[in-house]
């Protein structure tokens, strides 16, 4: 779903079946002082209300860990697009989107603006997309399972990871009962058990059953942006055309990967400039006591942050500058365009 509500400072929301990402927009001079945004959620589906949490605080009232996270109330967030990584599918939420003035410590709150959106549930329509959690969950699995590996951990650590995309690839498959069913499937990683099982399973009841995956051991099949992924290997696509639900559901599973992956790059930078002290060293960037160093880039004309903040909130001419390979988040298209 995607939603958008005007006000001091304007919200869009789009939703997915796990990820509510939001972005906010308003007007250069109301965002002088401006601290940084608190972020209310209140789940209607279950009456519970949370101030939404980040890791990066005030030094001057707590400093950062990396571990321990901090309200958004008290340690707004500095950027004008922030994502709901703990939403469940069919739900609704309404969030309550608050800029933040006045100095650590003393936080004075402005003209909030509310928006109100449901998750996608996890079937629907022609088509069904699932996600698992993965490595891109790390932090949240060292979280949950405190202290455990993840062979400690076992079955409840293995379900937790898979999310939904276990049961749905297995009840997919299940749906072939038949001679009357064909069940055609491209598979990178063929190695689960239960997956295994469930085709040979169909194949045994009559269903057509052709299986393509990829049977080195190497990472040549994963499909990124790396020389030999674009130029050499061989590749699936699938291109849906008006399936804005999927698009939704993909756009902000892609929003968890990249910053998790942004993440590993700057602990990956930190590594190499501090070898083996990274490790009692590293931790988040401390939120900015003067406003200036963080609101002034965000319009400043031609800048990545100006970019991001024009592009997400849908303001008109921040698409034209979007690089390639991004969703028309629009147009309801799931597939790559070019920016100008």
């Amino acid at each position: 779903m995607r939603k958008k509500v005007s006000g001091f400072v304007t919200v869009r929301a789009i939703s997915g079946t796990y990820v509510v990402f939001l972005a906010f927009d308003m007007k250069e001079a109301d965002a002088k002082g401006l601290m940084g945004f608190a972020i209310q959620r209140s789940d209607l589906t279950e009456n519970e209300t949370i101030w939404l949490r980040g890791n990066k605080t005030f030094a001057s009232i707590r400093l950062s860990t990396g571990i321990e996270d901090a309200s958004s109330h008290e340690h707004p967030f500095q950027a004008f697009q922030w994502a709901d990584y703990a939403a469940k599918p069919g739900y609704t939420y309404k969030y309550k989107v608050i800029p933040m003035y006045g100095v650590p410590g003393h936080l004075t709150e402005g003209a909030a603006t509310s928006i109100t959106i449901d998750t996608e549930p996890l079937t629907g329509g022609k088509h069904d997309v699932h996600f698992n959690r993965g490595a891109i969950a790390s932090q949240a699995f060292s979280k949950r399972f405190l202290g455990m590996t993840l062979g400690e951990a076992d079955a409840l650590a293995y379900a937790w990871l898979a999310r939904d995309l276990l049961p749905g690839l297995l009840g997919f498959i299940a749906k072939a009962k038949d001679s009357t069913w064909n069940l055609h499937a491209a598979i990178y990683e063929m190695k689960w058990p239960e997956v295994l099982a469930a085709f040979k399973a169909a194949k045994v009841a009559g269903a057509d059953v052709k299986v393509i995956y990829h049977p080195k051991h190497d990472d040549t099949g994963s499909a990124k942006f790396s020389e030999t992924s674009i130029n050499t290997n061989d590749k699936n696509m699938a291109l849906m055309h008006g399936e804005k639900r999927l698009a939704n559901i993909y756009f902000g599973e892609f929003k968890r990967a990249f910053a998790h992956h942004r993440f590993r790059e700057s602990v990956k930078k930190h590594i190499e400039q501090f070898g083996s002290a990274a490790f009692s060293t590293w931790k988040p960037h401390d939120l900015f006591a003067d406003w200036k160093k963080w609101v002034l880039g965000q319009f400043k004309v031609g800048s990545k942050d100006e970019i991001k903040r024009e592009y997400f909130c849908g303001v008109t001419g921040g698409q034209k500058w979007w690089p390639a390979a991004f969703f028309l988040l629009d147009a309801g298209k799931f597939e790559p365009t070019a920016g100008g």
